[in-house]
């Protein structure tokens, strides 16, 4: 039995919601231990400067409830997706119960050769991210492209978020993923059940 792919699972989820999909919230819109939880995993996985809950920050956030699915509806995650600038950069947060997520446009990381463009991801890895990565590049860095810092050890079992962090190019957009890694289980926590279900109501 071939291995689940939890991160193209995650990444199909994002896709399958369109922004029509979305309900702008704002941040003080959040059910609070949603708010709670997506502020201490941003302020902990996105650098000082990156993330969505810097004081003053001009942010818009919306949210997407997801359901189990039907044999007509497609199953889908509870999301939540915050957009701002930082300087000139667009930056784009999505996050679900399991993991936070960052995307930007690629500029020079589709520019110049493999190596050039392993090295502006880097940078922007630097910038966006508080945990230092490295990642292990393929030959090729194109639209499509997945890799990770440590593509070798599962994500069901990673000691700690730090452990490993994946990234790619995809739908035109670099994306940096972390895991937010609980310690005490085996996998993570249910995506479909992070919004309480009076939260879920008001995204109807």
């Amino acid at each position: 039995m071939e291995d689940f792919d939890l991160v193209g699972w995650w990444l199909e989820c994002i896709d399958d919601v369109s922004d029509a999909g979305y309900r702008d919230v704002g941040l003080a819109g959040l059910d609070g231990d949603v708010r709670a939880r997506s502020q201490r995993w941003c302020n902990e996985q996105l650098a000082a400067e990156a993330s969505p809950y810097v004081k003053g920050r001009k942010v818009r956030t919306s949210a997407h409830a997801g359901n189990e699915g039907t044999n007509t509806l497609k199953v889908s995650i509870d999301l939540v997706r915050h957009h701002y600038d930082i300087d000139e950069l667009a930056v784009e947060v999505v996050e679900a119960r399991s993991f936070t997520m960052v995307r930007v446009a690629p500029g020079k990381a589709l520019q110049g050769s493999p190596s050039a463009r392993a090295a502006e991801i880097q940078r922007q890895a630097r910038r966006l991210l508080s945990h230092p990565w490295v990642f292990k590049f393929p030959e090729a860095i194109d639209e499509g492209v997945r890799f990770s810092s440590n593509p070798d050890l599962d994500p069901d079992i990673l000691p700690s978020w730090t452990a490993r962090g994946d990234a790619g190019i995809r739908g035109g957009k670099l994306w940096f993923l972390c895991f937010r890694r609980v310690p005490d289980i085996i996998g993570y926590w249910s995506d479909l059940q992070w919004f309480p279900d009076d939260f879920r109501e008001r995204l109807k």
